[in-house]
């Protein structure tokens, strides 16, 4: 947890879209190497779409006031009584100020009041800034199905 008082983490809903289209574009232009859709199909997006984007919760992490990272949790069917977390980025501005640990924080906060046992995610393993975040942050390496071959899949016991 972070006790710089410059920084907050705030869920978003349907009313804040050009803040989830802002972020997840932003993170997309800088490291698309990371995530698995692309700029110019998110760029293409309506605003009817960010505003539905994603089926769960969705958190801005903010700066000074300014949206610098962003994260969501979904629920997917294949994963029994666990949320998933997706698409966490924390731009350059924000980065070393607690904002990844208080983004997860926010993601397993949504998952309890879901009734859901564990956190899942899924990374590049060379993406090692980010493994490095979740490690810090609670979650273990599981053997588990993957969606992209290679990937490491990650559980956080609530």
């Amino acid at each position: 947890m972070s006790d710089d008082n410059r920084v907050s983490v705030r869920g978003l809903g349907p009313e804040d879209w050009r803040i989830k289209r802002e972020l997840r574009l932003a993170a997309l232009k800088a490291d698309e190497q990371w995530f698995g859709g692309n700029y110019a199909d998110s760029a293409a997006r309506t605003e009817q779409q960010w505003r539905d984007w994603p089926d769960g919760a969705v958190f801005a992490a903010y700066l000074d006031e300014e949206p610098v990272g962003l994260v969501a949790g979904v629920r997917p069917e294949h994963l029994d009584g666990q949320a998933e977390l997706i698409s966490m980025w924390v731009g350059s501005a924000g980065r070393g100020h607690g904002l990844a640990g208080l983004l997860v924080d926010a993601v397993a906060a949504w998952a309890r009041e879901q009734g859901c046992t564990d956190l899942y995610l899924e990374v590049m393993p060379h993406n090692e800034s980010a493994c490095r975040a979740y490690r810090r942050s609670g979650f273990a390496e599981v053997a588990a199905p993957v969606r992209n071959a290679g990937d490491i899949a990650m559980r956080y016991r609530l």
